[in-house]
């Protein structure tokens, strides 16, 4: 039965299936189609939908950034990438690692294809032992212009190296693979890599 102003869509036909083949044809209220989900249930699936995308999200920072906390439960997480200064950049081409350094140059190239952001470490470009590069679709992620927030800093990038033009750098993905260096084990760190590179 229809009823005024009311649509409803076409409604799939059955299928026999073998315990309904052993009933009688008689229509009886038991063969009903089930009634449409409530607004509640297409409310809690999209609830979940979005709490998968919220794990998902939590679970690829957790993977770049380069100290992790030890995973809820008291299992270690994955040690983080070994910390490199820039000059040695190179010898560990292919290899993910975190390069921590000071910034001594940065430029974000806005008319250049791309739009590339370098952060230079060791030296300004094109003297530059290592460089970290963000592409302009990773940009707008940043809170803060990278050129500005990481200039004259000390800083870890973690990735996976590779030499451009016989220069290593790591190509930035995510903001996470960028922090600020805050303890640095050995205060002769960066010393050494200027004074290599």
């Amino acid at each position: 039965m229809r009823v005024a102003g009311m649509k409803r869509s076409p409604e799939p036909t059955p299928s026999p299936s073998p315990s309904r083949s052993s009933r009688s044809s008689s229509s009886s209220p038991s063969s009903l189609p089930p009634p449409p989900p409530s607004p509640g249930a297409a409310r809690l699936s999209g609830v979940a939908v979005m709490a998968v995308a919220a794990l998902s999200l939590l679970l690829a920072v957790a993977r770049v950034s380069p100290g992790r906390a030890p995973a809820p439960g008291g299992t270690p997480a994955a040690p983080p990438a070994k910390r490199i200064a820039p000059a040695d950049a190179g010898r560990h081409a292919g290899e993910e690692a975190m390069v921590c350094g000071l910034v001594a140059a940065t430029k974000y190239a806005a008319g250049t294809r791309g739009r590339p952001t370098f952060l230079d470490f060791g030296a300004a470009y094109p003297g530059q032992v290592f460089q970290a590069v963000i592409w302009g679709s990773v940009r707008s992620r940043f809170h803060e212009a990278p050129e500005q927030a990481f200039l004259h800093k000390q800083v870890c990038v973690t990735g996976r190296i590779r030499l451009y033009r016989g220069k290593p750098e790591i190509t930035v993905e995510d903001p996470a693979q960028l922090v600020l260096d805050k303890v640095i084990a050995d205060p002769d760190f960066d010393q050494r890599a200027r004074s290599t590179g």
